[in-house]
């Protein structure tokens, strides 16, 4: 953005960060109970028709199978790996070592909801090695060049916001590639994130209200821009080499393949805002893949869809964040958090009304968003540090806070594996729907004001056979 006042323009960037980081988490925790939820009809929704609310979910898959309560108002994967990126961006120069080497892994252990993709690569980066890294198994670097899902464009909303400033996307895009490539390696997450991303920071940069269909029309006409795969070489050393391998030296053709798919729905968004029809929703929404559940989690469709509903709800943008959070059969969750900060990025946050109070760690999600909207101050980048050695977090570093945590009570302050600290506030079990196992829940609120929750799964210890002779000697000890 040019600015001729700076000090008349940072509260105006500031509102849009705001309303972002706020619209993001929001969407998320609307749309997060109606992620799995099957397809119904669409019925006209407002903001004072839907509310946060508390929810059960099933966790652990077949072997460890349990409930967990989740309360009004609080968010999941995609919120959470935004606030990672941002811490990142504000702790070093270095923030691609510290994103990968100390928040990804340190994320396994408080994740709620985490893709699987985003999760198999986190385990490969405890092991302090990239996912595409030749020391991994075959299938595992594999199936990460084949991860085309929305895990990439849910969480590139802060590059997106301290580019603000420049007048060219090409220093964002790669960033938000190198930030993709730590848990993605299939162009549809990658070209999914550029072209959101490019639609993001163009509406952090925009005066004004926006145009019906304006977002769509400006990400189509600047598709050199975002189109374009950036040399990530110098961040990520031997990525492009290892994704060559993979796709057997067109990795390119793949990447320009995808850019043209995402064009084509783009198209299809345009062309049904132009025949101005009033329920058009559904329609374009089935057309790009939406409700396709063997594709609706790309991050193709998500980036789309998200940029359709931010066009076409930009006058009335609590319809669009509500709209997507409700649709369900599709990634509600996620199209509702990237649609909720393209709008936030527009509006600022004063559409949001109640929800902006009620949304987890609120004061948190504002002041992260600030420091992000002001990296570019020369304070803030004075006390980024530079150069500094960034200790891996390590498999051994979280089992050895969890044996720390097991041992806390209430009101006891713990420091977490990314250096932070934290108070815990309680521990809880959840009801386990399999024999043997038991699932214990920590939840702490870090000092600057986050709040996490800890899980461990363990299978109780079967009694041995010396076990079961002690019993018996004590019962006939005490008749």
């Amino acid at each position: 953005m040019t600015l001729n006042n700076k000090n008349k323009a940072v509260p105006l960037i500031v509102d849009k960060a705001h309303g972002a980081y706020l619209g993001a988490a929001i969407g998320d925790a609307l749309g997060w109970p109606n992620e799995r939820q099957p397809r119904r009809k669409s019925s006209g929704h407002t903001g004072k028709d839907h509310d946060f609310i508390r929810w059960t979910r099933r966790s652990g898959g077949r072997f460890y199978s349990h409930e967990e309560t989740i309360e009004p108002g609080e968010y999941s994967d995609d919120t959470q790996l935004i606030l990672a990126t941002s811490r990142s961006l504000l702790t070093t120069r270095e923030w691609w070592k510290h994103l990968s080497y100390r928040e990804i892994p340190f994320w396994t252990i408080y994740e709620r909801g985490g893709g699987g993709a985003t999760k198999r690569a986190a385990n490969s980066w405890l092991l302090s090695r990239p996912p595409w890294s030749a020391e991994n198994k075959h299938n595992n670097v594999r199936r990460y060049f084949e991860a085309g899902g929305n895990g990439v464009a849910m969480r590139i909303l802060p590059h997106c916001l301290t580019g603000v400033a420049s007048g060219r996307f090409s220093s964002i895009s790669q960033q938000i590639v190198a930030n993709g490539v730590i848990t993605h390696g299939h162009p549809r997450a990658l070209v999914g994130a550029l072209a959101y991303g490019f639609a993001l920071w163009r509406a952090f940069t925009h005066k004004g209200t926006l145009e019906y269909g304006a977002l769509i029309e400006i990400t189509l006409q600047n598709e050199k821009e975002w189109g374009e795969l950036p040399d990530v070489s110098g961040t990520c050393p031997g990525w492009i080499e290892a994704a060559q391998t993979w796709a057997k030296g067109k990795y390119t053709d793949i990447w320009r393949n995808t850019v043209k798919e995402v064009t084509e729905m783009l198209h299809k968004c345009r062309d049904a805002l132009m025949q101005g029809a009033l329920a058009i929703d559904r329609q374009v929404m089935e057309q790009i893949g939406a409700y396709d559940r063997r594709i609706n989690g790309a991050g193709t469709v998500a980036s789309a869809a998200a940029i359709f509903l931010s066009s076409r709800y930009a006058a009335d943008p609590i319809h669009g964040i509500i709209d997507a959070a409700f649709a369900q059969g599709t990634d509600t969750d996620t199209i509702a958090s990237m649609t909720g900060a393209l709008l936030g990025a527009v509006c600022g946050p004063s559409w949001l009304g109640p929800y902006a109070e009620k949304i987890q760690d609120a004061n948190y999600l504002r002041q992260i968003a600030e420091r992000i909207a002001n990296k570019d101050d020369n304070v803030e980048e004075k006390n980024l540090a530079t150069e500094t050695t960034i200790t891996p977090v390590k498999k051994s570093d979280l089992d050895s806070f969890v044996s720390k945590l097991q041992q806390t009570r209430a009101d006891d302050t713990i420091v977490l594996p990314n250096s932070r600290e934290a108070k815990v506030s309680k521990s809880y079990a959840h009801k386990v729907w399999v024999k043997n196992v038991e699932v214990v829940s920590w939840q702490l609120t870090t000092f600057d004001g986050q709040s996490l929750f800890i899980k461990k799964i363990s299978r109780k210890q079967q009694p041995t056979q010396e076990n079961l002779w002690k019993s018996a000697d004590e019962k006939s000890d005490k008749s």
